[in-house]
C-alpha cells in the first residue's frame, strides 16, 4: 500500500521533484505580524535574486519564524510566480505552462533553508505529481532542534498540501505549515500568474489576523479554484447564450419555426461537440473539487480538535472556567434558587501568559472558533455556488443533446422521405417492368411463330432457289449431264461467303472485349526464393511460346506462369 507520508524528513527525491533553473523570475513574499501594541506590521516584498532570498531568509529568522526563539504570530505566504514556458506554442496555438514544479530561483540551497525554516511536508512532492485536484491535512510536531533554547516539549503544528488540476490553465499548488501555540500561519504558492499573485497578496493585506486560522490560506486557495472554474463556466455559457441568440435572431427574421436552419455543416456540429465535451469535462473538475473540500470540512474538525488539546492555555479550552451563580425564579409569591453555571472567559491574562500578543478580546480558543465557523459557512457557499455551476453545464450539455439529437432526427425524416420516394419510383418501375415483360413475352410468342415459320418454309426456299438457278439443266436432251459442270463454283463461293460472314460476326462481338489487351512479362527471380545451382541465373528462366500462350518455365524447379 501507498501510505500517506508522516514523516517531516525530506529525501535527495524529494527534492529532485523540483527544477531550481531559473533566475531572475519575481517572487512575491507577504507578511503580516501581529505586535503587543498598536496595529499589525505588514510588509510585501518582491524577490529575485539568490542574494535577495538569502537575506530575506536571514532576516526572517532573526524575526518571527520559531526557529528565532521569539516568534511572532501572524500570517507569511511565499508566492512563487509561474516560470516562462519552455516552449512558447503548442500546435494548437495555445500558451503551454510551466510545471508548478519549476521554482522561480537557480540555488537549491535556497529550497532546502525554505523547507526547513517553513517545515514544509515533504508531501507535497507528491501533490504536485497527482496533476489533478487534491487537498490533505495532518497534525505535526516540530523537529527537536527547532525548539528554542531550555524548551522541553515540540510545537505542535498542522501542515496542509493542495492542489488544481492541471487539465486547465494556470494550476497551482500550495504547502501551509500552522503552528497552535503560536498562532504563526506559514505558507508557499507554487505556479502562480500575476493575477492570482496579486489576488493572494490582497487577500491577506485586508485579512483581520483575529480570523487567523489553520486553514485559512487553503480556504484562500480553494477561492482562487472557485474562480477559475467559475471563469472557464461563464466563458462556456457565453459562447452558449451567444450562439442561441444569434440562431434565434435568424429565426425570427425568416419568420417563425418555418425558418429554423437544421442544415448543420461539419463546423457547427464540431463547436457543439467541442462545447458539450467541454461541459462534461467541466462537470467533473467541479465534483473533484466537491469531493476535496468534503475533505476540507473533515479536516475542521481535526483542527479544532487539536486546537482544544494544545497545551498553550491561550489556545486550550482550559481558559473557559465554569463559575456557578444563583437566580432567582420569577415566579411571584415564590422564592426559590436555581444552580446554573456562567462561561466566563479569562482572555487578556491567559493570552499573555506564553508571552504572545494579544488579537482579540476573547481567548485563542473561541476566536479560532469564530474564525472556523466563517470557513464553515463561506464553505457552504461555494458548495451551493458549485451546485450552480453544475446545473449550469448540464444545461448546455442537455440542450446541445437535444440540439443533435433534433438535428439527427431531421436527417432521419429527411431520409425517410427520401426512401418514400424511392420506394414510390421502384414501384413504378416494377410496374412498367411488369408491362415490359408481359410485352417482351407476347414480342417473344410472335417470334417463336415467326421462327417456326421459317423453319418451315427456308428449306424449301432454299431447295427452290437453288434447284431454279442455271447449274441445273432439266430439259437436257439424252446424253447431257442435269447438272452443270460449274457447280463446284456455287459451292465454293457458298463457303467463303459464309466463313466471311460468320468471321465478320465473331470479330465484331466476341474479338472486340479483347482488345487492347496486353500480354505482361514478368521475371521472377526463382533461384532466390527457392535456391539455385551453382552458375545458374536468372536469365535461364526465359519466355517462349506455348500453345498460343505466353508461358514462362523453370524446368528445373517445374514452376510455371501462364501470363
Amino acid at each position: 500500500m501507498d501510505y500517506d507520508r508522516t514523516s517531516l524528513e525530506w529525501s535527495e527525491r524529494d527534492f529532485s521533484n523540483f527544477t531550481c533553473q531559473f533566475p531572475d523570475e519575481k517572487t512575491t513574499i507577504v507578511t503580516k505580524l501581529a505586535n503587543e501594541e498598536g496595529p499589525p506590521t505588514l510588509e510585501v516584498k518582491t524577490l529575485s535574486t539568490n542574494e535577495e532570498w538569502e537575506t530575506w531568509l536571514k532576516n526572517a529568522v532573526l524575526d518571527f519564524l520559531p526557529s528565532s526563539g521569539h516568534p511572532r504570530s501572524g500570517i507569511c505566504a511565499v508566492i512563487f510566480g509561474s516560470v516562462e514556458p519552455i516552449f512558447d506554442d503548442d500546435e494548437d496555438g495555445a500558451n503551454t505552462q510551466s510545471p508548478v514544479s519549476y521554482l522561480p530561483f537557480s540555488s537549491d540551497d535556497i529550497l532546502s533553508q525554505l523547507v526547513h525554516e517553513f517545515h514544509l511536508h515533504p508531501r507535497i512532492t507528491r501533490t504536485i505529481s497527482r496533476l489533478s485536484c487534491y487537498f490533505s491535512a495532518q497534525r505535526h510536531y516540530s523537529d527537536d532542534d527547532d525548539l528554542p533554547k531550555g524548551g522541553k516539549e515540540r510545537r505542535p503544528m498542522i501542515t496542509c498540501t493542495a492542489r488544481t488540476s492541471s487539465t486547465l490553465p494556470n494550476d497551482m499548488a500550495l504547502s501551509t505549515t500552522y503552528f497552535t501555540e503560536i498562532d504563526l500561519n506559514l505558507a508557499v504558492f507554487y505556479g502562480c500568474n500575476e493575477r492570482q499573485k496579486e489576488d493572494i497578496s490582497r487577500r491577506i493585506r485586508s485579512c483581520d489576523l483575529k480570523h487567523n486560522h489553520p486553514l485559512l490560506l487553503p480556504g484562500l486557495f480553494f477561492e482562487l479554484e472557485r474562480i477559475r472554474l467559475v471563469d472557464q463556466v461563464e466563458n462556456l455559457l457565453d459562447n452558449f447564450e451567444l450562439r442561441n441568440n444569434y440562431e434565434y435572431n435568424q429565426l425570427e427574421k425568416v419568420g417563425g419555426a418555418r425558418g429554423l436552419d437544421l442544415d448543420m455543416d461539419k463546423k457547427r456540429m464540431t463547436d457543439v461537440l467541442k462545447s458539450t465535451y467541454r461541459s462534461r469535462e467541466l462537470v467533473s473538475l467541479i465534483m473533484a473539487v466537491k469531493r476535496q473540500l468534503k475533505k476540507f470540512e473533515t479536516a475542521m474538525d481535526m483542527v479544532e480538535t487539536s486546537v482544544k488539546s494544545s497545551p498553550s492555555s491561550a489556545f486550550s479550552s482550559g481558559c473557559l472556567t465554569r463559575t456557578p451563580s444563583a437566580t432567582l425564579s420569577s415566579a411571584p409569591g415564590s422564592r426559590t434558587m436555581s444552580r446554573s453555571t456562567t462561561l466566563e472567559v479569562n482572555s487578556e491574562e491567559n493570552y499573555t501568559q506564553q508571552g504572545l500578543p494579544r488579537l482579540s478580546g476573547v481567548s485563542g480558543y473561541l476566536r479560532l472558533q469564530r474564525a472556523g465557523r466563517m470557513i464553515r459557512e463561506r464553505l457552504q457557499d461555494i458548495m451551493f455556488e458549485f451546485d450552480d455551476k453544475i446545473n449550469d453545464c448540464h444545461l448546455v450539455k442537455d440542450n446541445m443533446s437535444l440540439t443533435m439529437q433534433t438535428v439527427w432526427s431531421f436527417f432521419s425524416l429527411q431520409d425517410n422521405q427520401t426512401n418514400l420516394k424511392l420506394s414510390r419510383l421502384n414501384t413504378k418501375l416494377a410496374h412498367a417492368n411488369t408491362g415490359l415483360s408481359e410485352e417482351m413475352k407476347k414480342d417473344s410468342s410472335q417470334m417463336r411463330s415467326i421462327a417456326l415459320l421459317t423453319m418451315v418454309f427456308l428449306p424449301m426456299s432454299t431447295v427452290a432457289t437453288i434447284f431454279s438457278t442455271n447449274f441445273f439443266s432439266w430439259d437436257a436432251a439424252e446424253g447431257q449431264s442435269v447438272v452443270s459442270k460449274y457447280f463446284w463454283v456455287f459451292i465454293v463461293v457458298a463457303i467463303a461467303l459464309t466463313c466471311i460472314v460468320v468471321g465478320a460476326w465473331y470479330t465484331a462481338t466476341c474479338a472486340k472485349g479483347r482488345k487492347g489487351h496486353r500480354h505482361c512479362c514478368i521475371r521472377l527471380p526463382f533461384g532466390a526464393l527457392f535456391g539455385r545451382k551453382a552458375g545458374s541465373t536468372d536469365d535461364d528462366l526465359q519466355p517462349h511460346r506455348k500453345s498460343g500462350r505466353r508461358v514462362f518455365e523453370d524446368e528445373e524447379r517445374g514452376v510455371s506462369l501462364d501470363l
